[in-house]
């Protein structure tokens, strides 16, 4: 099997070069429509078109067209497709210390800054994690897996009619679902089965890729205080899940808080980073970084730098490969 090697010929060396020229005058002061207009001798609406020059650490001038320079770029503002429209619970109280004290708390709304009594994030997440008979969203989409049904009539019989808990008709066919057949709702893709299902990878994924596109500061704006409900189990049955055990959260406890994301003077949050999806996203477990050197015409990268995990473990010269002893220091280390 033939060796495969990472080749960079003259032109892809020069194309590299005229770009850290035209970077270099636009350090130095001309606009970077300007510096590609110099750099390629055309006029400026078609320099706002070329991929040229070099990315701002913050995204500003990813876009050259006039009004649009901090389009995308860190440290600006969310952009909304609607008008706001913010959604207090009303219900949500807390009693902070105690039933012989003073009463409970309910106020705040996400319109203004400061705290805010909300019950119905800990709702939203009971309902996520309960895959039970008593979740009503569970069931149904139990009842729209057709892997959860084969499942069920293996376990119950291949003429049994699965039912809801409580909506028996008589047919002497129909049995009701129970907590074990709810809890098997197996991943299925969009397309009947036909790609692979949904697993936890995705999950992991998505938050990995989620941390380069957002990132908002959370202070100086008060705190979110989720209330319980009478009936969630902290209340009702305590960490241990088990009644009576003397764990129970007491009233003064019974809220979890979050801190408030920050908002700018027009109360609209800011991102910290910039959204683009390209490869300033992907944190790879190999990286390759092509180092030039002075007094060489450009020709021939000087070396090669492969790095694992952000440790640069070999170093290939222009003549032959050679063992690094340590690599270069990097932001992010394992």
């Amino acid at each position: 099997m033939a060796a495969t090697g990472f080749n960079v010929n003259r032109d892809d060396v020069g194309y590299i070069l005229r770009n850290i020229v035209i970077a270099e005058a636009h350090s130095g002061g001309m606009t970077l429509t300007a510096a590609i207009q110099a750099a390629y001798g055309v006029d400026a609406n078609d320099a706002n078109l070329l991929p040229a020059g070099l990315r701002t650490v913050s995204g500003v001038y990813n876009n050259l067209f006039p009004g649009n320079e901090t389009l995308g770029a860190a440290d600006t503002p969310f952009p909304r497709i609607t008008d706001p429209a913010f959604v207090t619970d009303a219900e949500g109280s807390i009693d902070f210390d105690g039933p012989t004290g003073a009463l409970a708390v309910s106020h705040g709304e996400y319109s203004q800054p400061g705290n805010v009594i909300d019950s119905a994030l800990r709702l939203i997440s009971n309902l996520i994690v309960n895959q039970t008979i008593d979740n009503p969203a569970a069931v149904a989409a139990w009842f729209t897996n057709p892997l959860a049904l084969d499942a069920f009539n293996e376990r119950r019989g291949a003429d049994a009619i699965p039912v809801r808990p409580g909506q028996l008709t008589g047919d002497l066919l129909e049995v009701e679902i129970d907590n074990i057949d709810v809890a098997n709702i197996p991943n299925q893709s969009p397309d009947i089965g036909l790609s692979p299902g949904f697993n936890s990878w995705m999950t992991f994924f998505g938050q990995l890729f989620d941390q380069g596109l957002d990132l908002v500061t959370k202070a100086d704006n008060g705190t979110v205080y989720i209330s319980l409900n009478p009936d969630d189990q902290l209340i009702t049955h305590g960490p241990d899940g088990i009644p009576g055990t003397g764990d129970e959260v007491p009233p003064q406890l019974q809220f979890m808080a979050v801190t408030r994301a920050k908002g700018n003077a027009n109360g609209n949050l800011e991102n910290t980073t910039t959204p683009f999806i390209d490869q300033n996203q992907t944190m790879p477990r190999t990286r390759r970084t092509i180092c030039f050197g002075g007094n060489t015409s450009w020709g021939t990268p000087l070396m090669v730098w492969v790095c694992v995990r952000w440790r640069q473990v070999t170093c290939w010269t222009a003549s032959s490969p050679v063992r690094s002893p340590r690599g270069p220091t990097s932001r992010r280390n394992p």
